[in-house]
């Protein structure tokens, strides 16, 4: 499936669940509980529960986008926009920018 499709599919499976009228702090609440558990997971964990992680905070991310009617899409693109002429190098195992 292509990631548009698999958006589409994401967004109307919360809607057929009722997950869009669901409180978003409790939205933001799981987001951060799958967040600890990707920590766990690239600490301790395999490959599979990597990725099982990651994919359960993109769900959650896709529910927050789409109460807002906002493309999962333009969230990743204004992300690139504003890194990609990013400069700097790595320190200690992060990115740390160049001063602009």
């Amino acid at each position: 499936m292509r990631m548009s499709e698999l958006e589409t599919a994401v967004r109307q499976w919360h809607r057929d669940r009722g997950l869009l009228d669901v409180d978003e702090k409790a939205q933001f609440i799981a987001l951060v509980e799958e967040v600890a558990e990707l920590g766990n997971a690239i600490n301790i964990g395999t490959r599979d529960e990597v990725v099982d992680a990651v994919g359960d905070i993109m769900v959650i991310l896709t529910n927050i986008t789409a109460r807002r009617a906002v493309p999962l899409r333009d969230c990743y693109q204004a992300a690139y926009d504003e890194i990609r002429h990013r400069t700097g190098q790595m320190v200690d195992g992060r990115f740390v920018k160049d001063a602009a």
